[in-house]
């Protein structure tokens, strides 16, 4: 299962977030993959479909009326090559959980 971040993400019908490239099926067992993820204000998240088919891509549809299949390729973890952006991330947290950064890390 995907994870839920600050419980406000509304997953798939069988509980997975969604990410471009899953494999999908609706409620009449068509099967498609997500090319799109896009998340309201409220947290619900919905996606476009592109049907195997050929038929036109769905319009934005809440994920919760889909049925994961499949996971997309890019869920696996990948270590980047150059850590700035995981340093970005301690630096965000720092500034959360702490008020203010550290000018040192600046």
């Amino acid at each position: 299962m995907g994870p839920l971040i600050y419980g406000a993400t509304v997953p798939y019908a069988s509980g997975q977030v969604p990410v471009p490239g899953d494999y999908v099926k609706n409620q009449w067992e068509q099967p498609g993959t997500v090319k799109r993820v896009s998340v309201a204000s409220n947290g619900e998240e919905s996606v476009t479909v592109r049907w195997d088919d050929g038929g036109v891509d769905s319009p934005l549809t809440p994920a919760k009326e889909f049925i994961l299949i499949s996971i997309a390729r890019s869920r696996s973890v990948r270590i980047p090559n150059n850590l700035s952006c995981l340093n970005k991330v301690a630096e965000f947290a720092r500034q959360v959980f702490y008020g203010t950064p550290r000018s040192k890390d600046l």
